[in-house]
């Protein structure tokens, strides 16, 4: 395999892992698991590559330099190593952190870190490969060749793990490992960008629903969880599924999104909903999801403890776990798309 294409196949696999990680990092839905299959393979399908482009690298060190920056190469190569096996020993090893960052976290900051390496090296050695070898039907085949490899070594990964069995054998699709379901609050507290807010006072505390025209009406805690409006107090089962790495089945009690809606008259041709924090964060809804999301007071029979999200948390099941909202003070109703937001909170 010429070197510039072993560079350009590197970049297209690691390309393809970064595109299916972050599918996978903002869904938390089962019918999207092909994409965080095929994000594994990517992955084997790299170590495959790596062999060679390691093995080239120490070759080149014996010559001349030229002027090209091989030594990137090293670089570059180790880097990805040490990701990738993070992402491995991960899924083998069950839940584990360092210094309170879990392993997956390490996993993604790795990736994300790499990409701008890759793409500098890939281009400092093929700034002037010529199109002509795109054509080449050796390479396709190589290229074919590494996915396969990529899929039997996930294949037999797979099956090693739920067979032997591993303490990876229970991680979500997400990659994700449980912890502490069914325990009420005694699941793992977390943030997406570590919100400390005071513990609000209870008493004191009021939900606002603002409509499309800026009327608005405020509840109590109390109105919420003894239908104030006439609404009724309600207990689901949803797994909430935290982007570092771990997912708790809980049972929620608390109010349905559409019923509180309906009852307190506002708007519901509204496109989208903006769920606001008392920390001033906040993701919007479309509305056909309102029947699907509940405003929860409880978890596992039990109030919510501050670092949950007390005394209001949103529970949206099939969403990764900053959906989520914590500290929930406003409830706000636009005609402006769901998808008018970041991917990926930004505040």
């Amino acid at each position: 395999m010429r070197h510039k294409w072993v560079n350009l196949i590197l970049l297209a696999l690691v390309a393809g892992e970064f595109v299916t990680g972050a599918v996978g990092l903002m869904s938390g839905n089962a019918r999207n698991e092909i994409v965080l299959q095929i994000h594994s393979v990517l992955g084997y399908s790299i170590i495959a590559v790596l062999g060679w482009k390691t093995v080239l690298a120490l070759r080149s060190l014996k010559r001349p330099s030229r002027g090209r920056p091989r030594n990137v190469a090293i670089i570059v190569s180790v880097l990805l190593l040490m990701t990738l096996s993070i992402g491995v020993v991960w899924s083998t090893g069950g839940f584990w952190s360092v210094e309170g960052v879990t392993g997956m976290s390490l996993h993604i900051y790795g990736g994300a870190a790499i990409m701008p390496f890759i793409a500098w090296h890939a281009w400092a050695y093929t700034a002037r490969f010529r199109v002509g070898y795109s054509a080449e039907r050796r390479e396709v085949l190589r290229f074919s060749s590494v996915l396969a490899a990529g899929t039997a070594a996930w294949v037999v990964s797979e099956n090693a793990i739920r067979a032997i069995p591993t303490l990876g054998a229970d991680r979500r699709f997400t990659g994700s490992h449980e912890r502490r379901s069914y325990e009420g609050n005694r699941f793992p507290t977390t943030s997406w960008l570590n919100d400390k807010p005071v513990e609000i006072d209870t008493a004191r505390y009021r939900l606002k629903i603002t409509d499309t025209d800026g009327a608005s009406t405020s509840l109590t805690l109390l109105d919420l969880e003894n239908g104030g409006l006439g609404t009724g107090f309600s207990e689901i089962e949803a797994t909430l599924d935290c982007t570092g790495g771990w997912y708790s089945h809980q049972f929620w009690s608390g109010v349905n999104l559409l019923e509180l809606l309906e009852a307190a008259g506002m708007n519901l041709e509204a496109q989208s909903c903006i769920v606001h924090s008392v920390t001033g964060y906040t993701r919007r809804y479309a509305s056909s999801e309102f029947e699907n999301l509940m405003l929860a007071t409880r978890v596992g029979n039990e109030p919510l403890w501050h670092g949950h999200g007390a005394p209001v948390r949103l529970v949206a099941p099939g969403r990764r776990g900053y959906d989520w909202v914590k500290w929930v003070d406003e409830i706000r109703l636009t005609d402006s798309p769901h998808w008018w937001q970041p991917w990926l909170p930004l505040q």
